[in-house]
């Protein structure tokens, strides 16, 4: 958990919106709003309201910082353990070895590991997309991506991640192409054992006329 992140939470949504949830900018702009208001009410405009209104407005100013920074703190993934740092860095090591050599089932396993003790490994995370996409499994490297984008790492990755998206729109026309060339290639193979049926059938009709 680096301070900054820290920091985001004594902000309501700012912390949400540092993580790419575009709601935290509607509730940082709305208590941003809220608190202006109340700042000039009861400091310069004092005769707009009375006092009890104006503890009454503060005290749930109060409540919703305390509750969003609450929020916000409980939700913030925790640094893993050095042992499990560790670990995670021989794992990923192992699964970057395996993903060259072209052993995907290894290198999936060492991933899913990985991504089980950290759900928010970007590293992980970028090369898992990338296997299942090469393995031909687009749906899941499309919703992989999309975990990825929804996650604090996504900054780091964004250019690998439209990288990924555009190779996978490549696949993905690619699989469309094969699949009417398939298509067509059955038509085909349909109209010609219809002909040479019926190529049989004239054939066997000459053959009795001659008889």
């Amino acid at each position: 958990m680096s301070r900054f992140s820290q920091a985001c939470c004594l902000w309501p949504g700012l912390h949400q919106l540092w993580g790419g949830g575009w709601s935290g900018l509607a509730l940082a702009i709305g208590f941003s709003l809220a608190l202006n208001l109340t700042l000039i009410t009861s400091l310069v405009w004092t005769e707009m309201s009375t006092l009890p209104l104006r503890i009454a407005v503060w005290a749930t100013l109060g409540l919703i910082w305390a509750g969003a920074a609450v929020f916000s703190w409980r939700r913030m993934p925790r640094l893993p353990s050095a042992k499990l740092l560790e670990a995670n860095e021989g794992l990923f090591n192992s699964a970057q070895s395996e993903y060259l050599k072209g052993n995907w089932f290894a290198a999936e396993t060492a991933l899913n590991q990985i991504l089980s003790h950290n759900a928010a490994d970007g590293d992980a995370q970028i090369m898992l997309a990338g296997l299942l996409r090469r393995t031909g499994r687009l749906s899941d490297a499309a919703a992989q991506l999309l975990k990825l984008e929804q996650s604090a790492a996504h900054t780091k990755w964004w250019p690998e991640i439209i990288r990924e998206r555009q190779w996978l729109k490549q696949r993905e026309a690619r699989q469309a192409e094969q699949a009417a060339e398939a298509v067509i290639a059955a038509d085909s193979e349909q109209d010609l054992a219809i002909d040479h049926a019926e190529g049989l059938d004239s054939a066997d009709c000459e053959i009795a006329r001659a008889a």
